[in-house]
């Protein structure tokens, strides 16, 4: 009987050594992290109140109901719903300059702080809602010719910039606002005969420059506004350009 109570003596005291040590190596459940922040942005205030340290109505989105996120608003943070990001169309018209100011401040955060179809780009001084640059319809010609003058200055920098139909295109002299060549139906004649004078005179250059459907085509002496037969490379009388 006592050599018994030795040995459950001796066991108890085993299991006694060992258990911290199999306590050690159970890991700690883990938490999944909660979601804290919701999608879309915070709207831009214009302007704050003159109170110090205004109380927050809440401190993270998860406070807020629904789509709504925990934003700054007026007089602190209140919940308040949020701007979805949708990129306008249109591109950013270029900036040459910026000014000196260290990190000027910004007028908007994104395209949907504008009005209209105004977009939030960088300006001379921070982001501001600008009119972007619309593409319009129509190619600009190919220019012939370059002045002599180096850097010539640009008077247009995209097509929103110059009114009505026209496009800001090379004038070969800088970017101007010019009417983009839209050629009429037809095919001008091939010319056969060329007359002596060196560098003719052109009196016209695109189609649009043509009343009706006269067409602008090379004729023996020049460019000049010319009534086609539909089909044929003849004008109206019949006979050769020439």
């Amino acid at each position: 009987m006592k050599s018994a109570g030795i040995f459950l003596l001796v066991g108890l005291l085993t299991l006694w050594m060992v258990l911290p040590s199999w306590s050690g190596t159970i890991l700690p459940v883990q938490q999944i992290p909660r979601v804290t922040v919701k999608p879309g942005t915070c709207p831009l205030i214009a302007s704050t109140c003159r109170m110090l340290n205004p109380p927050d109505k809440c401190k993270e989105d998860l406070d807020c109901v629904g789509p709504m996120k925990c934003c700054m608003s007026v007089c602190g943070k209140e919940c308040l719903q949020p701007n979805q990001v949708t990129a306008k169309p249109g591109t950013c018209p270029l900036i040459a300059s910026t000014c000196r100011m260290i990190n000027p401040p910004d007028k908007c955060k994104e395209d949907n702080d504008c009005a209209g179809p105004m977009k939030c780009c960088m300006s001379f001084c921070g982001k501001e809602c600008l009119q972007p640059n619309q593409g319009k319809s129509g190619t600009c010609p190919v220019v012939p010719f370059r002045c002599k003058m180096r850097n010539p200055p640009n008077r247009c920098e995209s097509d929103s910039q110059c009114a009505g139909a026209k496009k800001c295109c090379d004038t070969g002299c800088g970017l101007g606002c010019i009417l983009t060549q839209k050629e009429k139906p037809g095919t001008c004649p091939v010319v056969t005969i060329r007359c002596l004078m060196i560098n003719p005179p052109n009196r016209c250059d695109y189609d649009h420059q043509c009343p009706g459907p006269k067409k602008c085509c090379e004729t023996s002496c020049g460019r000049d506004c010319v009534l086609l037969q539909r089909g044929t490379g003849l004008s109206v009388t019949g006979s050769p350009l020439s």
